[in-house]
């Protein structure tokens, strides 16, 4: 089920991409919409802020919220597995009219990584952009650099962004504001009937759905018969991590699926974060 938008009628194109968006990229993706990136929100980091500082922001030898803090939903990024195609930068092909990856993340240059570096502005104007995966203050302007810090104090280039609706360039002839907005699918038919079964002790029949839906991601199979990073069985954990990386900046489904698992005021549950730039 999907509500239908249009630009210039109802259209919530700013809602789902613009928030993650660097201010100038319309270079990356190619296009020329009046909607200019915020640059405000990321995913919630993998890995703190320990080590020495790097000059483009993150640190070296950091530790990792999803093994050395043993966060059970944190650590979105890592959480996918490396094998799962959806864990790359965002690339639209015009010869084939498809797309691969829902990320931005390491350095971010023009025309899907081809082109010149993208420039960041605020506390790092006219410096490279090279999204880390961690949020920090790590120029050490407006607060000093903390191991965690709250998200509200990362900079410019803190966070690694989501593009989860595909945006075209303007020669493809598709205004991504025209694309309708989903509210239901039918993966969610089909993790919700995997979550009742893993509740009625079901974990073979749970972890069947689960793989009915994600072996679309992975070309190498195998690696769907392990829970994936952070976990070392099928266990209920598993089953509402699944929902979070299957419907990642999709609408309103993390707060139900959080309440449901009674997880909703735990901090390590947190998919999504705000990076407000430091000036």
């Amino acid at each position: 089920m999907a509500l239908a938008m249009e630009v210039g009628q109802v259209n919530t194109g700013w809602m789902r991409n613009m928030p993650f968006m660097p201010y100038n990229c319309w270079d990356y993706f190619g296009g020329t919409y009046s909607q200019s990136g915020w640059n405000c929100v990321c995913l919630a980091p993998s890995w703190d802020n320990s080590g020495n500082v790097q000059p483009y922001g993150g640190t070296d030898n950091p530790k990792s919220f999803l093994t050395d803090y043993g966060d059970k939903l944190g650590a979105v990024y890592e959480r996918f597995h490396d094998k799962d195609i959806r864990k790359q930068n965002y690339v639209y092909n015009e010869t084939t009219g498809n797309y691969q990856g829902i990320f931005l993340k390491g350095a971010i240059k023009a025309n899907y990584g081809k082109g010149a570096a993208l420039k960041a502005d605020a506390d790092r104007d006219g410096q490279d952009l090279v999204y880390v995966d961690q949020v920090g203050t790590f120029l050490n302007l407006g607060r000093n650099l903390e191991t965690v810090m709250s998200p509200r104090w990362g900079e410019t280039n803190s966070g690694v962004r989501l593009v989860r609706y595909p945006v075209y360039p303007e020669s493809a002839g598709i205004d991504f504001q025209n694309i309708d907005e989903v509210e239901f699918r039918l993966s969610e038919v089909v993790y919700t009937l995997a979550e009742c079964k893993m509740r009625a002790g079901d974990t073979e029949g749970a972890k069947e759905l689960v793989y009915r839906v994600k072996t679309r991601y992975f070309t190498d199979k195998s690696a769907l018969e392990q829970p994936g990073p952070g976990f070392t069985s099928f266990d209920m954990d598993w089953m509402l991590s699944e929902w979070g990386l299957e419907f990642l900046g999709e609408g309103r489904r993390r707060r139900t699926d959080l309440r449901r698992f009674d997880k909703f005021t735990q901090r390590a549950m947190v998919v999504l974060c705000r990076a407000t730039t430091t000036v």
